[in-house]
């Protein structure tokens, strides 16, 4: 059977942008369509291959995996290694799962359209179907984001504004419902943040004296124990959320004990939002 590149390339290029969009949505990750669509043609690009002989499985796979960090670099801001190597690690098992499941419809079924060499798979399918599927998945993984990000606020992240001291930061925040982190006494809105927070917003953090009537000390209760997180009261902020602006009077920035990745330096309650 013939295989046309026009239509390898473009069932690859809508494979890979799937994959890529449920790898975004099991690791909680937002992205741009560009960055998606991008690596979505590399992967597009790379199923070239299946022209080559059939390849032993190890180098197969060792392809694979090289294809996929490249798609993860492309397709994810990723500001740490641990945080590329999880969302390559979940897009590999995403890839790889992809391609164990057609291998597993190809020999069972043995379609006369449908071609599998090197793990690439081709259809031999019209331009017009292609349209269509192209639309109708379109819709469906639009509906589908709709309702999760309804539903899922945990998954959604923010942009914070913060003022001190006639400074300014702006953090990435993701919002967390399990995020308890309380100021018992004044009240105040409280921010986990990352501690590179405190030395972008404050001269000479942390051994500034003029930091002390800033300090509060913060309860912390987690499933291991209590404990305390320093925190620093700023002058005001600003939560950008959904195109509203949410202001916050003396807001709170509580160091995290953990070093935070994967794209945002601070965690904030949903209890903010409203």
């Amino acid at each position: 059977m013939a295989v046309y590149v026009d239509v390898l390339l473009l069932i690859n290029l809508l494979v890979d942008y799937f994959l890529l969009s449920l790898t975004a949505r099991l690791l909680k990750k937002k992205t741009s369509a560009l960055r998606v669509v991008l690596s979505s043609l590399l992967g597009a690009l790379s199923s070239l291959y299946i022209f080559l002989p059939q390849m032993n499985v190890v180098f197969e796979v060792l392809i694979k995996v090289a294809v996929c960090g490249l798609m993860t670099l492309v397709g994810f801001n990723n500001t740490s290694l641990k945080g590329f190597l999880r969302s390559l690690s979940v897009l590999v098992a995403v890839t790889f799962g992809y391609a164990g499941f057609m291998i597993a419809f190809w020999y069972t079924f043995k379609p006369s359209g449908m071609i599998i060499n090197n793990s690439v798979v081709y259809f031999n399918v019209s331009p017009l179907f292609l349209i269509v599927f192209s639309v109708v998945s379109y819709l469906i993984i639009s509906i589908v984001k709709k309702v999760t990000e309804n539903n899922c606020d945990f998954a959604k992240v923010c942009e914070i504004e913060i003022f001190a001291e006639g400074k300014s930061v702006t953090l990435k925040a993701i919002i967390d419902t399990g995020n308890c982190v309380e100021d018992m006494f004044s009240l105040s809105e409280v921010i986990v943040v990352d501690e590179s927070v405190l030395y972008q917003l404050f001269d000479d953090y942390p051994t500034s004296k003029n930091l002390d009537n800033r300090y509060r000390a913060l309860p912390l209760s987690t499933v291991s124990g209590a404990g305390l997180l320093n925190g620093y009261r700023c002058d005001t902020g600003n939560v950008i959320y959904n195109g509203k602006k949410i202001h916050l009077i003396k807001p709170i920035l509580a160091i995290s004990k953990a070093k935070l990745n994967d794209g945002y330096n601070s965690i904030i309650s949903p209890k903010i939002l409203e």
